[in-house]
């Protein structure tokens, strides 16, 4: 009987020092510098391209060269929000906008929007849930219907939670 009670005395002892503590993942960057993308072969999805900067206090991963890496121990399931203003040279062209995990596009997570007139100034967003694990990046690419269409970015966010 007293190694029953021994046994739940350090238990006790054990619970009381284990902590649980919530954990939050919050990182995003935008696009600070503007830079065109060439759609050289359409179908076929590029990094979006310009210089970005980091919009928030970076919790659980890091930015850098247009991604966010996942810093943390475990897997984890995010959820994510890009959205911008862009242009085209090119009239009657559909941009698709998609996520990217460690540099490949998810095709079946994207975003078409027309562009009539290559001039106008258009907006798109692109939001879903991804999963995540240790040194994963996160990244946005684009294709668009026609080969040699230039796509820029005006303004973009792109959040990770």
């Amino acid at each position: 009987m007293q190694n029953i009670v021994n046994a739940i005395n350090l238990l006790t002892k054990a619970i009381k020092c284990v902590r649980i503590i919530p954990v939050i993942i919050e990182c995003c960057y935008y696009i600070s510098g503007i830079v065109a993308t060439t759609i050289t072969v359409a179908g076929t999805y590029y990094k979006i391209l310009g210089t970005t900067s980091e919009g928030c206090t970076m919790q659980g991963c890091v930015h850098s060269n247009n991604r966010l890496t996942y810093t943390g121990d475990d897997e984890a399931v995010f959820t994510y929000i890009a959205s911008g203003s862009f242009v085209c040279d090119t009239n009657n062209t559909i941009v698709t906008f998609a996520p990217a995990v460690n540099g490949v596009a998810i095709p079946s997570a994207s975003i078409d929007h027309k562009i009539g007139t290559g001039a106008d100034v258009v907006a798109a967003a692109v939001a879903g849930r991804i999963t995540l694990t240790k040194d994963d990046y996160f990244e946005m690419f684009m294709t668009c219907d026609q080969a040699g269409a230039v796509v820029t970015l005006n303004k973009m966010i792109v959040l990770l939670n």
